[in-house]
């Protein structure tokens, strides 16, 4: 479409939707403003038209074809710029000729031989005539925004492929022949789009490297991979460029991965050396690892760094204590396809794996036994859990068991610096009924306590009594990981 300046500005406040990168921007209006002054010679001018409160930075405006007051139309190819940005930031605009106010026309000599050309070759009537010149100016419009581009982009204008398709597509137009103009129009346009997004991936993975070196990590391989792809995009060499951009983009993708290996791998290597397990093979891909990664280069010491965790997973006591935990969690999960739905324990399942990925063997292996617990009603009693809920409030200094209390017909009663709370886990697992939360009033109304916590995996505080608090499932998942942790550390991986 052809936008009006106040068009254009709208376009630009809703940040140029349904405009993809590589399309052709085209913008007609009378000029309002032209710097610096037309009788300089400068290489480009800054354009202000009536109706627009940006001013387009335009390469080779003539100012003495389109002075302040006519009409004038400018032509850019989008590659994401914003003209709010201002000028130096914002598009490359190229000029497309003098145009005319909406309802009326310009006529030029070589637009009214070209339209004559048109209608003797096809022998168009002088509405499609009409038709063919209009079409005849966008194309053209558009091949002179490709051409701004390229004299302004090094890569581009060293590629021998697009400045053959860019004479091929004028001399197309000089002919006539339209439609096979405007395909070669559309193919420049891609090459040049697929050109800028290489270009775009470039500056990413650059300040990717830069993020990284920050840190202290080595990325001497990803740099050196860019420096070369910069070299063969800036000789006209796409495939070259892509190739070797895939090269660094892979090598800084894996680089965080690389440390995490390497720290389970370590975390490994003291944890069986405990047990009194060691693995020379291990220790040596540990040290390659630790080598490429030191020099740079990242997928090799990605490779090393997955052979020494392998190795020391098949020779490491906690780590086949953890990987059957998780099993049988993903087993009964497995088996009750319904309980899986529920998000704690989903969580418990992504948790176990990841903290078995990072060698926390001890971690992982509490996680899965809480998501057992979550989701097997045989796996954890009431009885047990109201245990680890009193061990709980024994370890932050409640009293339990209070004398001269009554005990209370569900729970139990703690009591801290003289407030007395009735903890009730009866329906932990569950929503917590009515007949529960009208027994906690009652209690609460006989005096027998100030306050009333429910635990409950399946339900919200959606009490409108302050003095009834239900437990938040995050703090009841956290209760059982502190139950699980001291589980272990109680058991061992060899109990």
């Amino acid at each position: 479409p052809v936008y009006t300046a106040a068009g254009f500005d709208a376009l630009e406040r809703a940040g140029y939707v349904g405009v993809a990168n590589g399309s052709t921007l085209v913008v007609d209006g009378r000029v309002a403003e032209i710097s610096p002054s037309e009788f300089l010679a400068f290489p480009y001018r800054l354009v202000r038209l009536e109706g627009s409160a940006f001013r387009f930075n335009v390469t080779g405006y003539d100012p003495s074809t389109a002075r302040v007051g006519d009409w004038v139309r400018l032509v850019a190819a989008h590659a994401g710029e914003r003209e709010a940005q201002g000028p130096d930031t914002g598009h490359r605009w190229n000029q497309g000729g003098k145009t005319a106010p909406p309802g009326a026309s310009v006529v030029s000599l070589a637009g009214l031989a070209f339209g004559l050309s048109v209608a003797a070759w096809g022998g168009a009537t002088w509405k499609e005539f009409g038709k063919s010149k209009e079409r005849g100016k966008a194309l053209h419009a558009r091949l002179e925004a490709a051409r701004g581009f390229v004299a302004s982009d090094p890569a581009s204008r060293g590629s021998k492929e697009v400045r053959l398709s860019l004479d091929e597509a004028g001399a197309l137009l000089r002919r006539g022949q339209l439609d096979s103009a405007a395909k070669a129009q559309d193919e420049i346009d891609e090459r040049l789009a697929h050109g800028r997004k290489i270009a775009e991936r470039i500056e990413a993975a650059r300040a990717e490297s830069a993020r990284h070196e920050a840190t202290g990590r080595n990325v001497e391989g990803a740099v050196s991979s860019l420096e070369t792809a910069e070299r063969h995009r800036s000789n006209g060499d796409v495939q070259g460029a892509e190739k070797e951009l895939a090269a660094a983009e892979a090598a800084l993708a894996a680089l965080p991965r690389l440390h995490d290996l390497i720290a389970a791998a370590e975390f490994s290597l003291e944890a069986n050396r405990k047990q009194g397990v060691e693995d020379e093979a291990a220790l040596a891909d540990l040290e390659a690892a630790l080598a490429a990664a030191g020099e740079g280069r990242v997928l090799e010491g990605v490779a090393a760094a997955e052979r020494a965790v392998a190795r020391l997973r098949e020779v490491s006591p906690p780590a086949r204590r953890a990987e059957g935990e998780i099993a049988a969690l993903k087993d009964f999960l497995g088996a009750h396809p319904e309980l899986d739905r529920a998000r704690e324990v989903r969580d418990r399942v992504r948790g176990s794996g990841e903290l078995y990925r990072l060698g926390q063997y001890d971690r992982a292996l509490a996680e899965a036994r809480v998501g057992l617990w979550l989701a097997d009603p045989e796996a954890l009693l009431h009885s047990d859990f109201e245990a680890i809920a009193c061990d709980s409030f024994k370890a932050r200094g409640f009293a339990l068991d209070l004398p001269g209390s009554a005990p209370p017909r569900l729970g139990f009663l703690v009591t801290k610096d003289g407030a007395r709370t009735l903890v009730i886990t009866t329906a932990w697992r569950d929503f917590p009924s009515e007949r529960i939360l009208f027994a906690a009033k009652d209690f609460l109304n006989e005096q027998g306590a100030e306050r009333v916590l429910v635990y409950s995996s399946s339900f919200t505080n959606m009490s409108t009594d302050e003095r009834i608090r239900i437990v938040e499932v995050g703090e009841l998942v956290e209760l059982l990981r502190e139950a699980a942790l001291a589980w272990v550390a109680r058991a061992g991986f060899d109990g």
